[in-house]
């Protein structure tokens, strides 16, 4: 996840950190206009309020309210927002929430476990039993099919197992690696865990790790990582420094063979980019900073996997007019058959009070317009559990139906003219 949308949601948060967690078993009527408002900005010179406690329920209902296209929306709990830079997995049935570490948030601290467990079928949360972990700054995980493996942290090692099946943990062998930024992914066998000190990947089978020789490129300050099928890509989103400047080319990890490869350049060249692995395919879309011939635009290209080359991505929003836009705001989830595109403030371009939800068709180069007016177009982490897509952002969960695919009219240059 991009560290940078965690810690703004997190001081955005501040001034609710009084909100009591209801039990109550009917909808919530927060509507829909009320959840469309963008995250605020973080102030730098915010006030801590004075340290709280608070104690969550072993269970209780979600509160959910509908958003459209036959998606909900469901609050996060206010204490497990206060947790920072939490880890969030999805399994089979659930979104695993594992909080971060409590001490740092000098608004509200949680007595008791931090883990929790959200069911988008049964609207249910429920407390995780105790974890052997010690809550820790920005911990990374991974879905195995049967468990799941937390690790690490920006400056720890430490790592465990979750089986949602009988509610236990048990500790793993420690991490190599204790470096700022972990990011994970699961290849099937292994658990990949890159950081800015190095890559390494566990075993559950032998509860082992093997370390990889270094990356030919430094990363950036933080990181996007996915599995292809065969190599682990890691495309560094945002270089150590200055945040303007065009990002390093992406890297590929082969696991079988301990080798890295740098993945030829693409055109365009986006930075505050999210990637998004197809069936075929690894697609970048992001911002082209103003320095670099564009105007916070929204642009992105197509790398395909067999044939080792990229192609632009047709574009599908108009360029800003003086827009300031914020990016990294945007999320790219795959659903199987369009890459959906939550734009973030890239929505601007079309028109400020208007956050569009569209969708991108590999196959055909084209766009379609989901919906005009969607609280799903701000962007944030994407992640799946099961056959539904969750898009977290502002500290809400929104979740889609099962088997979900967008739909809408083809986007074309007249589409934003009126």
């Amino acid at each position: 996840m991009r560290w940078f949308l965690i810690v703004a949601a997190v001081v955005g948060v501040v001034s609710c950190t009084e909100a009591s967690v209801t039990t109550t078993t009917e909808p919530s009527d927060v509507t829909s206009s009320a959840l469309r408002e963008p995250a605020p900005e973080a102030s730098s010179t915010s006030t801590s309020l004075a340290p709280t406690t608070t104690t969550l329920p072993a269970t209780f209902t979600a509160t959910r309210s509908t958003i459209g296209l036959g998606w909900d929306a469901v609050e996060v709990p206010a204490p497990l927002v206060a947790l920072c830079h939490r880890a969030l997995i999805g399994t089979d049935d659930e979104l695993i929430f594992w909080g971060g570490n409590q001490t740092d948030c000098e608004y509200e601290s949680l007595t008791g476990n931090p883990a929790m467990a959200y069911n988008p079928a049964t609207g249910m949360w429920r407390q995780l039993s105790e974890s052997p972990l010690e809550p820790v700054v920005a911990p990374t995980g991974v879905w195995t099919g049967s468990e799941v493996i937390v690790c690490c942290g920006m400056t720890s090692q430490q790592a465990a197992a979750y089986d949602p099946g009988t509610d236990t943990w048990r500790s793993l062998a420690e991490s190599p690696l204790a470096g700022p930024f972990p990011e994970a992914t699961w290849t099937g066998e292994e658990m990949v865990v890159i950081t800015q000190t190095g890559t390494a990947a566990y075993n559950p089978t032998t509860d082992s790790w093997r370390e990889f020789p270094p990356m030919p490129e430094d990363l950036g300050r933080t990181n996007e990582i996915d599995w292809t099928g065969s190599e682990v890509v890691v495309w560094p989103v945002v270089p150590v420094g200055d945040p303007l400047r065009r990002v390093e080319q992406g890297m590929a990890l082969d696991p079988t063979t301990d080798t890295w490869r740098v993945l030829p350049d693409p055109e365009p060249w986006p930075s505050w980019v999210d990637i998004v692995v197809t069936d075929d395919s690894i697609i970048i879309w992001g911002g082209l900073p103003a320095n670099e011939g564009g105007s916070e635009r929204a642009v992105g290209a197509r790398y395909h996997l067999e044939e080792n080359t990229w192609t632009a991505v047709s574009e599908a929003l108009p360029e800003p007019d003086g827009c300031e836009c914020n990016l990294g705001s945007q999320t790219l989830t795959w659903t199987g058959e369009y890459v959906l595109v939550s734009p973030g403030m890239f929505s601007t371009g079309v028109d400020p009070d208007t956050p569009v939800l569209i969708a991108y068709h590999p196959e055909t180069d084209s766009w379609i317009l989901v919906d005009e007016e969607s609280s799903l177009a701000w962007g944030g982490d994407s992640l799946t559990v099961g056959d539904r897509l969750v898009i977290v952002a502002n500290d809400v969960f929104y979740t889609s139906p099962l088997n979900w695919q967008p739909t809408g009219e083809t986007i074309t240059e007249e589409t934003w003219s009126h």
